[in-house]
């Protein structure tokens, strides 16, 4: 790892725990007022220059359909179930976990849709993510929660050359 990938991978880790004790708030990322499980990490990643300002997130979350039981919003919420995770494909590279080191960004599934994201400090002893009812918060990656029964992908914030 060189000496740049060290500290911007430090300023991510910095910059996500200043979020702590952020609310939950759907379709938000401003730090300290509210945010969601999906636009947290980007928040991050854009304050610390990794991604750019301009990216804008669609107005999507899975937490509208959970409690929505109709066939309409199921077919709705299949139909959507990428529309996260193409944009986190556009930006980062997808690793296995043996590859994963502070910074990265892990996603786990919500119904039928890979969007709930959250950055990982130290895996798997501490995830940095948005929960409704909570806000941000610190948790283990796999003895937490739903994270015990959610597949996981994750995403190096370092793309190779070539």
């Amino acid at each position: 790892m060189t000496i740049e990938e060290a500290a911007l991978r430090a300023s991510i880790c910095a910059e996500a725990e200043s979020w702590i004790p952020t609310p939950y708030h759907d379709h938000a990322g401003v730090k300290g007022v509210g945010c969601d499980c999906a636009f947290y990490p980007c928040a991050v990643y854009k304050a610390v220059g990794l991604i750019s300002k301009e990216l804008k997130l669609p107005r999507y979350s899975p937490q509208q359909w959970l409690n929505n039981k109709s066939q309409r919003d199921k077919q709705h919420l299949r139909f959507e179930d990428t529309t996260y995770l193409d944009i986190v494909l556009s930006l980062f590279r997808e690793i296995p976990l043996a590859e994963v080191l502070p910074g990265d960004l892990m996603l786990t599934k919500v119904v039928a849709s890979w969007s709930h994201g959250a950055i990982i400090i130290r895996y798997p002893e501490r995830v940095l993510h948005s929960v409704k009812g909570f806000g941000v918060v610190a948790s283990h990656a796999t003895q937490e929660g739903f994270w015990q029964r959610e597949p996981k992908r994750f995403f190096t914030i370092v793309r190779k050359n070539g």
